[in-house]
């Protein structure tokens, strides 16, 4: 073990800070507080000042708290080949291809009792962190890091858990899982056992997460597909044909009873028609005395009479299903995303095909001009677009960001400060809104799904996309899944939605904005405030409910 030539610096960092290699991080100065039941996260720092890099030295971080043992993950860099938009707002951490912090990978750990030692190794020059959770309790974390036999640091801080009542809320949250995309990239067969693991693994992470609605394949999503081409196929509704449709369910069977099983609440349904425009009908695999076979796609247009002969049989059968599964009232369904004046006649002209159909079922679709609300029976605004749709005298209950909005207001690239990540659940609570959507928790293709791509070495949909808004998690080897510190920024910005709530249950809705949003000036788009601003108002809110 090489011993250091130098000094080494070394601080507690919070939960909402990237840790830059070249850049000083601040040290942690807000309470650790959260409430019982949810895990407490900090950062630990260090910057080994070597003469040669290649003599970096072994550390040993030890953790010790008063409730049970951490985990400790480290933050390694990851490729942002695309990390903003050029003009750029000042939300971003890099605006030039850049190496940034995202990855957590997970470190061995040695655990005795509540004592939890790592051997911490930089992974890059400068300054590396571990990302560090800890189940929530009152008491001590003291942090030591020790080379050989001298103390490095050490440093205790006091921990406060909150108990606060939970309230079941209506509002639904969902973003996109891709199971053909983890097939792919784990090259497992479709719907083989190895699948459904990786499925399931991805879907508590995504339920861990704050998601509680799932889309659900009954057949193969129309989404993110070149014109002409197909995505493999997803199909979970086993069809065949003799003159009349039939339909057997023990592949949806098992999906919902795993995603049940895993904390989901709500199940969406895919897109009827092809995306952008209605144009066209998705692909079926469907049984016949001739094989199996391909019905409909590209190639058979939305107002078809045998697409609607098909839906005919199809909508009323999963209407019943979900009803006999007693979640009649947990299903909602799309029709396609964004209706403009491109294709505002064929929207209309596919809807019209079957809205008789979903008589009494949720229908809502993406949505970010308010000229054509009068489509879509529950808009799904872009966040950008709020402001437009309050001036046309409609007050959006559900948004949706993806690439396109990319300043001003919150998302998910790699490159953003981390209060653009968790200020939406802020942004939510303030706006009252109902549900929250994006297309893409685990997409691991390139644009329009020409081709896979690596995720750990393109984070942009083979540089379509703003780095990071393909997905927030990254694959494991064991079909499991690494998280990333997007994903831990996204957790607790749902988890202070959730939170938000309960506390206004407690002591109203008007005493929590009066300490989260003093100056009634939180919305989509109203930028943001510091990070630490942000905590420090989450710290009031914590004391205001603890007294």
């Amino acid at each position: 073990m090489a011993a250091p030539t130098s000094r080494v610096d070394i601080r507690l960092v919070d939960d909402l800070t990237k840790v830059l290699p070249s850049e000083e991080p601040d040290s942690l100065t807000h309470p650790l507080v959260t409430r019982t039941g949810q895990s407490i996260n900090f950062q630990v720092a260090w910057h080994e000042h070597q003469d040669v890099y290649w003599s970096r030295s072994e550390l040993t971080l030890t953790i010790r708290t008063d409730g049970e043992p951490v985990q400790v993950c480290h933050v390694d860099l990851v490729a942002a080949g695309l990390p903003a938009p050029a003009d750029a707002d000042d939300g971003y951490l890099a605006t030039q291809p850049s190496l940034l912090p995202d990855l957590l990978t997970p470190l061995d750990a040695s655990v005795d009792g509540a004592l939890t030692t790592v051997v911490l190794q930089a992974h890059h020059m400068g300054w590396n962190a571990v990302w560090v959770s800890v189940p929530a309790f009152s008491g001590t974390i003291t942090v030591t890091v020790t080379h050989a036999d001298s103390n490095l640091f050490e440093q205790t801080v006091s921990v406060t858990g909150v108990d606060l009542t939970h309230h079941d809320s209506d509002f639904i949250n969902t973003q996109w899982l891709h199971p053909d995309c983890l097939a792919t990239y784990f090259h497992v067969p479709m719907w083989s056992e190895q699948h459904w693991h990786a499925l399931a693994n991805h879907v508590r992470a995504a339920t861990q997460m704050g998601v509680n609605s799932l889309l659900t394949p009954i057949w193969s999503p129309p989404l993110d597909t070149a014109v002409g081409t197909y995505r493999p196929a997803t199909q979970l509704l086993d069809i065949s044909y003799d003159g009349t449709y039939h339909f057997a369910t023990e592949r949806l069977d098992r999906w919902v009873d795993m995603a049940l099983d895993a904390g989901i609440r709500y199940l969406e349904l895919p897109h009827l028609f092809t995306q952008w425009g209605a144009h066209a009908c998705p692909q079926f695999i469907v049984k016949t005395t001739e094989g199996e076979q391909r019905r409909f796609g590209w190639d058979t247009e939305a107002t078809s009479p045998k697409y609607l002969a098909f839906v005919e049989q199809l909508i009323p059968f999963l209407i019943g299903y979900f009803r006999g599964r007693n979640l009649g009232d947990a299903i909602w369904w799309h029709i396609s995303d964004e209706p403009d004046e491109t294709n505002r006649s064929s929207y209309q002209a596919a809807r019209k095909q079957v809205i008789d159909l979903l008589e009494g079922q949720m229908v809502g679709d993406a949505l970010s001009d308010p000229d054509y609300i009068d489509l879509v029976d529950h808009p799904i605004v872009a966040t950008t677009a709020v402001t437009r749709f309050r001036e046309a005298g409609y007050e959006p209950s559900w948004v949706y960001y993806c690439v396109g909005q990319a300043n001003a207001v919150a998302n998910r690239f790699i490159a953003q400060r981390p209060i653009r990540h968790r200020m939406l659940g802020l942004q939510l609570f303030c706006a009252n809104s109902r549900g929250f959507l994006h297309w893409a928790f685990d997409f691991y293709y390139s644009q329009l799904s020409v081709r896979p791509i690596n995720p750990f070495a393109d984070s942009s949909a083979g540089g379509a996309f703003f780095s990071g808004d393909p997905f927030v998690v990254y694959p494991a080897d064991d079909l499991g899944v690494y998280y990333s510190l997007r994903y831990e920024m996204l957790r607790a910005a749902f988890e202070d939605l959730v939170l938000f709530h309960d506390a206004a249950t407690r002591i109203g809705r008007e005493e929590v904005l009066r300490i989260m949003d003093p100056d009634r000036t939180v919305d989509f788009s109203s930028g943001w405030i510091s990070e630490g601003d942000y905590l420090a108002r989450r710290a009031r809110l914590f004391e205001r409910l603890a007294s």
